[in-house]
């Protein structure tokens, strides 16, 4: 028997509603409607387990882990030490979203644009500094490539600069997955394409 699948897990989608079950564990500033409270470990502990016992190895763990905020970033290690491999949203590529490079931009002071269009050095600039806070788990991540606008946007829905035609977004989109593919094999020391594991999320989906 030889088993057809290597990753097999749960996306925790819209269940930051989880928060509400145990408080008192930490919250999220984000500029969103939703997922005020980031939800307890102990909560995330036993879905984790739940996953364990049906055999899954894998979970994003919410719709939006910011890991520069500890309450966050816990729900990551959570899911690390029981042993499970870690991705980020759709939304979040390289564990950074919109709303993350914003709240990045109030709390460091850095000046950009969340556009790979018109600021693509800032861009980069942000991917990086997240891989690097990620990569203290790099053995258990699959990362997350793609290119997203505000929330869960098209990314030319959101930047006015974006071309009209599709030829020209999936160049931009090509672009921004081949430099999150450099960024991730610089910061992990890796050679070549076949040496990481990646979810590839396209804009059109």
């Amino acid at each position: 028997f030889t088993y057809k699948v290597r990753f097999r897990g749960w996306f925790l989608n819209d269940k930051d509603l989880l928060g509400d079950f145990k408080y008192g564990f930490g919250s999220r500033n984000i500029t969103y409607p939703f997922y005020q409270n980031v939800m307890h470990p102990e909560v995330l502990d036993m879905v984790l387990e739940t996953a364990l016992r049906l055999g899954f190895n894998l979970v994003i763990p919410g719709s939006f882990i910011n890991i520069d905020n500890p309450p966050e970033e816990a729900l990551v290690q959570t899911a690390v030490n029981r042993g499970l491999y870690v991705s980020q949203h759709h939304v979040e590529p390289l564990g950074v979203s919109y709303f993350g490079a914003e709240l990045y931009q109030q709390k460091y002071g850095v000046e950009g644009q969340f556009s790979y269009i018109s600021d693509p050095k800032f861009m980069e600039y942000i991917w990086r500094e997240y891989v690097r806070k990620w990569a203290k788990y790099k053995d258990n991540v699959i990362w997350q490539f793609g290119l997203r606008g505000k929330g869960d946007e098209y990314f030319w829905k959101s930047d006015s600069t974006a071309p009209d035609s599709m030829e020209e977004r999936g160049n931009v989109l090509s672009g921004a997955l081949a430099t999150q593919h450099r960024i991730v094999c610089e910061e992990l020391g890796l050679v070549g394409a076949l040496l990481i594991i990646a979810l590839f999320i396209l804009t059109i989906l």
